[in-house]
């Protein structure tokens, strides 16, 4: 499942996709190794903004039960500043399986003591 998440301004990001499943059925069988995963991140809350990130291949984890990742360096980022809203769109495209999903995320500043 994709989870909330804070974009951390200044910071290479890492993006995941986390427990996919091979179907919607109450299947228990974890989708693993499919290149169909992608992710596109917009620099406001909705797909009328700018794509920044736009449809980026997310590489799965070897020995996980369904996570891809990719990482977006914080200079292909440099549009996420503090107190933006911004918009992650998760698709797969897998054998015949789609399925989008949306996820809304904040930029914050990283502070330190």
């Amino acid at each position: 499942m994709a989870q909330p998440f804070i974009w951390l301004e200044g910071n290479d990001m890492l993006v995941s996709l986390a427990g996919l499943r091979s179907s919607t059925m109450a299947s228990t069988s974890f989708l693993n190794s499919s290149t169909g995963v992608r992710v596109t991140l917009y620099d406001g809350p909705t797909t009328g903004a700018t794509a920044v990130i736009n449809n980026r291949l997310l590489s799965y984890v070897a020995a996980t039960n369904g996570i891809y990742r990719t990482v977006v360096q914080s200079t292909e980022s440099t549009a996420f500043r503090r107190g933006d809203e911004g918009l992650g769109v998760f698709t797969v495209n897998h054998s015949g399986m789609n399925a989008k999903f949306y996820l809304s995320f904040s930029a914050q500043l990283r502070r330190t003591s």
